[in-house]
This record gives structure tokens, sequence and C-alpha cells, in this order.
């Protein structure tokens, strides 16, 4: 049997194989694969960039190769475009600007080197043909051209809960300065739970996890710019069953390495820095911050209880006068910090820190230890519940006093109904009493926190509103955070996330506690997308199969 096939065009060694199977004598199978060679006597290559930014010139480097044995007239041509066009010194005096004409020796090479200007984005198509009296060459390519400038991104999300056949608009503006051309709009769809409608809620996070999943690396702080995230996606991953084992398994991964490398940040004294020993103290934000994700990231990674331990005991002794939380170390990422501003902020993401995984309970005034499954009762030592009770009485008092900041007052409501205490209703119905109505909507902002740099609100913005759904599921006022969770949830970016990790982390962690609640109801949806002149741009279908896929359309 004879088989006849084109040979590639690409100059390489193919191998063949070829086995039987018969009745009588089994397998049988060639004693080594045949080989063939292909080769061109005559032949051209292009080497291109990868990319290219408008404006910019581009050198064609077309080189010949010429393996006959006679010196050969290649005349060279480019295939004239209106996507670029040819640029040359004005002393050099070009008949055809496409056109180039050289000698090349017998099994030598030479090279031509053209210069371009393109003038469109995108892919640009390049053909370049060589052509002798012995042997010709071909070879068509493109090579992409972006747009000049910095690439920004506006995200702007439209929850769907109509009844059929009706409709809701998104209105925007490209911002002044506009790169001419550079514009693109992408539309996505993909379900989200709330009560009315039936999907997953934190969908689009789910399908950006790519970017919020990431290898930790760097100093003790960096390290937790991409750890903590990891902890939050898989926490809500865990509420709604596993979603892709990959990912899954891809994330605990990371935050295995991520602990096994912030272990080297802990100093002797249990507390954490940028650069561990190098430091002249450990940072009490920075502890308590890393000792909220390690507890949070128990059932994944097995954490040490002496970390936490230490960690926990050096927090409860950075006490200052009158129980607010001392700070003897520095923080160079700042922005990891978020929107905290000053003592009382520190104080309660303390007390959050020491509270939030059930480490102690407090029952009114009188804290009560608790050590839940992962934590051994030598973790909850008294001394914790002490500076709880201390914590405690310095935040209430400071409400008492006055809180002037939204973003101080949001952390201590969360704190307070962790805590259990009797003002934490107080605290937070006066933050709800300043909160801005849009749309019904209630928004916080503080005059602290300085002005957002793009469309998007500000971090310490989307941390406030996360603080307060907190506080709601906490306080047991679920309903009262409907529309405020459906807000959150439409500021999200296209990657799934938000400005910084702290807005994102505490963000997850607010929709995730929501999304626990939700049920997960079969659903269908149909959406279809129109333009401003009524012209359908995008279709989509939404069915339990594909509702946490995300569908886009450019």
């Amino acid at each position: 049997m004879q088989i006849s096939l084109p040979v590639p065009d690409s100059i390489t060694t193919w191998t063949a194989s070829a086995f039987v199977m018969t009745e009588n004598l089994g397998l049988g199978l060639t004693e080594k694969p045949a080989e063939l060679t292909v080769f061109q006597d005559f032949f051209l290559s292009l080497n291109l960039p990868a990319y290219i930014i408008r404006g910019e010139e581009l050198v064609l480097e077309v080189v010949l190769f010429n393996y006959l044995q006679e010196e050969l007239e290649v005349t060279v041509i480019i295939a004239e475009s209106d996507a670029f066009e040819f640029v040359f010194p004005d002393s050099e005096a070009v008949a055809m600007a496409s056109v180039r004409r050289l000698l090349v020796e017998p099994e030598g090479g030479a090279t031509v080197l053209v210069p371009v200007r393109p003038l469109v984005l995108g892919d640009v198509p390049i053909a370049v043909k060589a052509v002798s009296s012995a042997a010709a060459d071909f070879v068509r390519t493109t090579v992409l051209v972006k747009a000049e400038g910095r690439p920004q991104s506006f995200s702007s999300s439209l929850l769907l809960d109509l009844p059929a056949s009706r409709s809701g608009s998104v209105a925007f503006r490209f911002p002044p300065g506009v790169v001419d051309g550079s514009q693109r709009v992408s539309v996505t769809a993909i379900a989200c739970l709330t009560v009315c409608a039936e999907g997953d809620l934190l969908g689009p996070s789910i399908s950006g996890l790519d970017s919020l999943v990431q290898m930790p690396y760097g100093c003790g702080e960096q390290n937790m710019i991409h750890f903590a995230p990891n902890v939050y996606v898989l926490r809500y991953l865990s509420t709604r069953g596993p979603l892709d084992p990959a990912l899954q398994n891809r994330a605990i991964d990371y935050m295995l390495k991520g602990y096994e490398q912030q272990l080297s940040y802990q100093r002797a004294d249990g507390s954490f820095s940028a650069f561990g020993q190098q430091d002249s103290s450990g940072s009490t934000w920075l502890t308590a911050f890393v000792l909220r994700c390690l507890l949070q990231a128990r059932p994944w990674v097995g954490v040490d209880g002496r970390v936490l331990e230490s960690a926990a005991a050096w927090l409860a002794a950075q006490r200052a006068v009158g129980g607010a939380a001392a700070e003897p170390g520095t923080v160079i990422h700042s922005e990891l910090q978020g929107g905290l501003d000053g003592p009382m902020s520190l104080t309660a993401y303390v007390l959050v820190a020491l509270l939030e995984d059930a480490y102690i309970r407090v029952s009114g005034s009188d804290p009560v230890l608790v050590p839940s499954a992962a934590a051994p009762l030598s973790v909850c030592q008294a001394q914790y519940a002490s500076r709880v009770t201390s914590a405690l009485a310095y935040l209430e008092a400071r409400l008492d006093q006055g809180v002037s900041s939204n973003y101080s007052l949001s952390l201590l409501s969360y704190a307070l109904a962790l805590a259990g205490s009797p003002a934490s209703h107080a605290a937070l119905n006066r933050l709800i009493g300043r909160a801005d109505l849009k749309d019904g909507v209630p928004t916080w902002s503080s005059p602290d926190a300085g002005l957002s740099s793009s469309w998007q609100p500000r971090s310490a913005d989307i941390e406030m509103a996360s603080y307060v759904l907190l506080s709601l599921h906490q306080l047991n006022r679920v309903d009262e955070g409907l529309s405020l969770m459906k807000w959150l949830s439409q500021q999200r970016n296209h990657l799934g996330g938000y400005g910084s990790t702290q807005d994102t982390v505490v963000a997850l962690q607010a929709l995730s506690t929501f999304a626990a609640l939700q049920g997960s109801e079969r659903s269908y949806l149909d959406v279809t997308v129109t333009n401003g002149d009524s012209d359908v741009v995008a279709d989509f279908h939404i069915d339990q199969d594909n509702m946490l896929l995300l569908q886009s359309r450019q």
C-alpha cells in the first residue's frame, strides 16, 4: 500500500512510524522510524518583532539563503499596502520603494533591510517575494501594531433583574485625550445570583480567577498582596462547592508556597514585618493582616498553631494608653492598609483579626474562650480575652465621643458586631445615617481617602461598603444589605477584582458571605445587546451549563 502526501512547507525533519495488529502474531512495530528531511536550496526568512507601537518605524529584515552552487541575482519585492508606508532618508534615491535587487553568493546568504512605518492598528499584513532565474520563495505574515499611550480600562455593570422583554441601559464616555483608534468596547454576560435571579453572585470574580489567584512572592508585605486573594477565593468556593479542580489545586499550591515564604518574615517575638529579623520591630497592622488571612486559610493549609499563638500573643501586647493598639513598626506598601487612618481604625482591625475566626467569642461584656476545631485550647489564652475587653472598651468610648471618619466608623461597626457589643447597632445606624443615596443605594466616602483616579469608586469606598455588608450579616440584618450587595457586585473591574489588594479581599469576603446564603436554582436567560442605533451587537444565552462562563463580544 502506498500513501502520497504533500510535503509540508517547513524546513525540518519529519519522522514516520507504523504498526500492525494481527490475530496470529499480535502487535508488530517498525524497528525504527523513517525520517524525511525537507529542505529548500533557496528560501527567505522574515524577522519581525512580536509587536510595534503605531508611529514607530519598523525595519523589515529579509534574510536570503542560497544553497545552490551558483551566484543568484535576486529581486526582492515587498507587496505594497495601505496599512504601512515605506520610509527612506532624503539622500537615498529609490526608483521603486517596494523592490530591491542584489547578488547572493553560492552557498551563502544576504540581508535586505527595508524600513516601513505602520499607519493602522491591529494585525498589519506583510508579504515578501524573492525571485531569481533558478528559484523563488514567498512569505506572508502579519505584525501586530498597538496604539501609543498607556492602556486604561473602565468597567460598568448592569445587573439584569428584569421581567421578560424588558431592557436596561449602560451609558459611558471615553475620557478626554484618548488615543484615536485605540478605543475598544467588550460586552460580557454572566449569571449573578441575587434574591430575584438565579445564578452565581461571584461569577465575574470566578471567571477572572486567573488574575486574582497568583503566586505569592517578594517581601513580607508583597507576599501577602498575592496570598490574601487566594484565601478568600477558596473560602467562597468552599461555600458553593468545587467549580474547577485544576484552579482550586493551583490556588492551594500557591497558598502553601505563600505560607512557607511568609514564615521567613515572622520575627522571634511572633510578629511579622516586611523583612523579618532585619527590621527593628514587627508591624502591628501586618501581623494582624497575616493572622487574619492565616486563620481563614486553615481549611486548606496546615498552619502551625504555634505561629498563630505567637502572632496573637504579640498583638495582644501592643497596647497603648486607654486600650488602643500601638504600632511600633512601619508599613512600606501603605496601599495594603486600605483606608486605615489612625489608632482607632488600627485597634478595630486588630480586634477583627482576633475575633473573626472563633478564637475568642464575646458575649456582652464578658469574654468567652471558644477554641475552634482547628485551634487547640492552648491558643486561646486569657491574655487575648483581656486584650479584647480593653480594645472593646476603647472603641465603645470613642464611639460615645464621636467618630468623624466614615472609614473608621465602618471598621469600628464591624469590630463591635463581631464582639457582640450592645453598641454595635448604634454604630452601624450612625454610619447608615451618613450614607449618600445614589439610585436608592447607600454609599460612603471619606474626605481623607483622596480623589479617585478613574471612573471606579475609590478603594476606601469599596472597603466601607464591604464592612457595612459584613456588619449587617453579623447583626442578622441581611435584608437591609441587598441593594448594597448588588452595587458592590457591579463595581468589579474586568478581571473580577477591585482597585487594590485590601478592597478586593474585603469585598470578596463580603460577597462570599452573602453568596453563601443564596440558593442556586436552574435559570435560563436570553440577553440581546444593542447600541445607540438599535443595532444588535451581541446575543447571549445563559443556562445552568454555562452560568459561570464569562461570555464576551468585542
